[in-house]
């Protein structure tokens, strides 16, 4: 049980991680996000994943 709680603890640490630079990435060195911060990061995403440049993601795309 101990083992259990000790990774679950180290998964919190790493996912907090990953969401700070969520974060980061999404706000631009900014302390809060708003609509626009989200919609540009979506888009930002969607054209890094568009590798047909059709304007449509396809499962193989991902």
């Amino acid at each position: 049980m101990q083992r259990y709680d000790e990774n679950l603890q180290k998964a919190k640490a790493e996912y907090q991680t990953i969401f700070t630079e969520q974060f980061k990435a999404i706000a631009n060195n900014k302390a809060t996000i708003s609509s626009k911060d989200v919609d540009a990061y979506a888009k930002l995403l969607f054209k890094h994943f568009d590798a047909n440049k059709n304007g449509r993601l396809e499962a193989n795309e991902l």
